[in-house]
């Protein structure tokens, strides 16, 4: 081979190299900045790469919350919809309650009147609830009395 092709073979190589140690620095830098939530240095990047950056971050934030702080403070979700979850699929009314088969008729009295006490809705529309949230409260307070009533007549 022809030693000028044995450079030139070298020359593409070495931009090769730099071109993919510029990409892997690039997307490190963007991974660190949103990782961090520090603020870019724009000039390493194209305005075409500055675009697509901007879009992908914009496309995640709209597609799922980090959090389910965030969903809760963009209404996307309630500050109860996990408690109702649980109260819907619990399979039996000690589950409900949060009571074993062998409590007493007093000690599941006193867990009923716990759960009505946190869960009314006069003390959770003092806390500023929305009225979505009020009809979530209101349907586990509904749950709750309904396996109340199931045990008072059970044990009776």
């Amino acid at each position: 081979m022809h030693p000028a092709g044995i450079a030139m073979i070298g020359f593409l190589l070495m931009l090769t190299g730099m071109k993919f140690f510029y990409v892997v620095y690039s997307v490190s830098k963007q991974i660190k900045a949103y990782e961090w939530n520090t603020e870019l240095d724009w000039g390493d990047f194209t305005p075409k790469e500055r675009k697509h950056i901007e879009e992908e971050w914009e496309q995640q934030r709209k597609v799922e919350p980090q959090s389910n702080v965030e969903a809760i403070l963009l209404g996307e979700i309630s500050r109860y919809s996990s408690e109702l979850h649980f109260y819907r699929r619990c399979a039996t009314a000690y589950e409900i309650l949060g009571c074993s088969d062998y409590d007493t008729q007093q000690m599941i009295k006193k867990r009923y009147r716990l759960l009505v006490q946190r869960w009314h809705p006069d003390r959770i529309r003092g806390q500023g609830a929305t009225i979505k949230e009020l009809e979530q409260t209101t349907e586990i307070l509904q749950i709750i009395n309904g396996a109340y009533a199931m045990l008072r007549v059970k044990v009776a």
